[in-house]
């Protein structure tokens, strides 16, 4: 492993960084880290302190960003490519055992890193403390990556807030997106905007927002909606 502080960065603090952005490319939800989100972080908490896993040729396969303070490991950050450097990091943290008495963090509601102790000890509370609303709906189905688009898909969306999201939009099968005035009332798939904005990030897959009447469908058009939506459930470590 390698260590170093915000008053020791050298090389790694570069190499952590670049490290951290490939990761997050591959998740959903997660923030791309530029050099000024990097300085109010330290400015934030400058006593914090890096670990950085290695593998046998001396890349980066994992860090954690941590302090120690009144007997509690307190995990900030906490990325890993392989099972490796999970072992590798998680070893790290049993090494302050004679110092901490426990250890805290954040994880996505729906991690199951405890399963790989052997004898986990661990206390989980959760908190619903994110969200997520969609400005401009019309701009974001423009980027949004569809997986497989059967036929023309049409949404409306119900938003008191902002009347330019207020409307019917039209989902071509070359994945192109404009508003409509109407659409046949057989092919429309009717959400408020929380509950569209949710459905989008992969919060819950499509039938969820039927069965609990968040989401007006024809039951024929839900398996189309399911292959079109791309999966993952989001999560996000940052604040602002």
């Amino acid at each position: 492993v390698v260590r170093f502080n915000y008053t020791e960065k050298g090389k790694w603090f570069e190499k952590v960084k670049t490290f951290h952005n490939e990761v997050v490319r591959t998740l959903n939800g997660q923030i791309f880290r530029d050099n000024d989100w990097w300085q109010r972080l330290e400015d934030r908490e400058p006593e914090d302190h890096f670990v950085v896993s290695l593998d046998a040729d001396g890349l980066i396969e994992g860090y954690m960003r941590y302090n120690t303070k009144d007997e509690t490991f307190r995990i900030k950050d906490f990325y890993s490519i392989n099972v490796h450097s999970d072992r590798v990091l998680w070893g790290y943290v049993r090494s302050h055992s004679s110092q901490v008495e426990e250890v805290v963090g954040t994880m996505p509601a729906h991690s199951s890193f405890p399963i790989i102790f052997k004898e986990p000890n661990v206390e989980r509370k959760v908190y619903f403390d994110k969200m997520i609303r969609i400005v401009d709906v019309e701009a974001f189905l423009k980027l949004y990556p569809f997986v497989e688009l059967e036929e023309t898909l049409y949404v409306k969306v119900n938003d008191s807030q902002a009347e330019w999201n207020d409307a019917f939009f039209q989902i071509g099968l070359d994945g192109s997106v404009e508003k409509v005035l109407d659409a046949p009332g057989d092919k429309v798939l009717e959400m408020d905007i929380g509950a569209f904005s949710t459905l989008m990030v992969g919060f819950h897959g499509i039938d969820w927002y039927e069965r609990n009447g968040q989401a007006k469908i024809a039951p024929l058009l839900i398996p189309v909606w399911r292959k079109a939506l791309a999966v993952g459930y989001p999560s996000i470590n940052e604040n602002f």
